[in-house]
């Protein structure tokens, strides 16, 4: 390989990386999110706390936010799912079906409650603040797994606190914002490689769930209107 080959390449790779450093990560993080969303306090958010990785997204529904809502409180594994990409989800046996339907016996969400990401409920959430029908506040949480046999887990190797919060725009809709951040048990340095890893793939499965959950609403809206 040439000099000149291996100059072009260099330039390539450091154009890419400002591109993807400047306007993708900001497009992916704030997804649908205006700059005031971005820096509007949620219910359940820390000021005092940087989050090594944090994103917050927005969508438009055409529906009352109580309607959504009963969407929003039945997600969970084994549960009403998650709204996303569940073929890739079970691709890691997850076991995920999502609803097409509210399901009334999911509808009991309540504080201090555990929602489940994944079929041994080890890995999930716990409802840490609610406010119907605006805000749901979730903490991720390492439950012990219960076979004795089973190696017990750091539950301080990684934090996060999930928001989601609704705001009423006239009668028939509403905006949902969902804002994540994370922090790794490593120092700020290592703490780049997970965040990086995990900032595409969050990307694209929170994405669908924002539309699943907007499809979902809006449907059921319109069908108990036309009823």
């Amino acid at each position: 390989m040439s000099v000149r080959q291996m100059s072009g390449i260099v330039a390539l790779t450091v154009v890419s990386v400002l591109l993807y450093s400047t306007l993708v990560r900001s497009w992916m993080r704030n997804w649908g999110a205006s700059e005031d969303v971005v820096k509007t306090k949620l219910a359940g958010e820390s000021a005092a706390v940087t989050p090594q990785y944090q994103s917050r997204r927005a969508i438009t529904i055409n529906a009352p936010a109580d309607v959504v809502w009963r969407w929003l409180m039945q997600i969970g594994q084994g549960r009403g799912g998650f709204y996303s990409y569940d073929w890739l989800e079970n691709l890691f046996g997850l076991d995920i079906h999502s609803a097409d339907r509210i399901v009334p016996e999911f509808q009991n969400l309540e504080l201090g409650d555990f929602v489940a990401a994944e079929p041994n409920h080890v890995a999930g959430w716990r409802v840490t603040e609610i406010d119907p029908p605006r805000s749901l506040v979730l903490t991720v949480s390492i439950e012990q797994p219960a076979s004795t046999d089973a190696p017990p887990l750091d539950p301080n190797a990684f934090s996060g606190v999930w928001i989601f919060q609704l705001n009423t725009i006239d009668k028939s809709s509403c905006r949902l914002i969902a804002d994540f951040s994370a922090d790794f048990e490593s120092g700020p340095l290592p703490a780049a490689l997970p965040a990086l890893l995990l900032e595409p793939v969050h990307f694209i499965m929170e994405r669908k769930m924002l539309i699943g959950l907007k499809e979902r609403a809006e449907r059921s809206f319109s069908a108990n209107a036309a009823g």
